[in-house]
């Protein structure tokens, strides 16, 4: 059985039918109350009394997907023209997703969870000056998301010490037809409507995308390898 935080989401959306395609799946939405059934679980995962009361429903979960989290990156030119971090909610993302992936983690270990899987992202390599980076690349965070990301990793790290198997995706930024926003939409849309594309660099970083079925698709092969 696998249990998927973050169902109700862009990527979460798309992943959940390919878990259920090939086994069982449960999906954990947001909710005011915690609450666990068959198919669908709901809670606040910033809230250990939810997650305390999941860890009491006697469902037995082999592999846990965390998508669940906050995103914001905000990165400026600093006096000398390098990036530095922009205006962000900082407890918004240590709370969204350090604290998050604490309580998260606290009900897999509850849970008798094998392997976690967890959203990093690849914003914890930084601007890095050798192309292509590598997997084993150096992190070197650039602003607020990024370091709780490395976080959690670390956070992650020491729960594979103790008996866990964890993989941790570190996937670019995502697109598709669903989401009405960020670089790659604007590009298509500014192309396909003035037949010009405009763009903006307050700061010069490298950036990538992936397209949110393949990281989908991503994720399910990884939920597929049983530790």
């Amino acid at each position: 059985m696998i249990l998927l935080t973050g169902s109700a989401g862009f990527l979460g959306r798309l992943l959940l039918p390919l878990l259920r395609e090939a086994g069982e799946a449960i999906a954990l939405k947001r909710g005011a109350t915690a609450t666990a059934s068959a198919a669908e679980w709901t809670a606040d995962l910033l809230n250990p009394q939810h997650t305390q009361h999941l860890a009491q429903c006697g469902q037995k979960i082999d592999t846990l997907i965390h998508l669940a989290g906050h995103i914001e990156i905000a990165i400026r030119p600093g006096p000398d023209g390098a990036p530095i971090p922009g205006a962000e909610d900082l407890w918004s993302l240590y709370a969204g997703n350090v604290a998050m992936t604490a309580n998260v983690l606290g009900l897999a270990h509850a849970l008798g969870v094998k392997h976690f899987i967890f959203a990093s992202s690849q914003t914890v390599y930084g601007h890095q000056k050798q192309l292509p980076i590598r997997e084993d690349a150096p992190t070197n965070a650039l602003e607020h998301y990024a370091a709780s990301k490395i976080a959690c990793e670390h956070m992650l790290r020491l729960a594979a010490q103790a008996g866990i198997s964890v993989t941790a995706l570190r996937i670019p930024g995502l697109y598709g037809p669903q989401r009405k926003s960020g670089a790659a939409y604007n590009f298509c849309h500014s192309a396909l409507t003035s037949g010009v594309v405009k763009t903006r660099c307050d700061v010069a970083l490298p950036w990538d995308v992936l397209h949110v079925d393949d990281a989908a698709k991503g994720f399910a092969l990884a939920a597929q390898k049983r530790p």
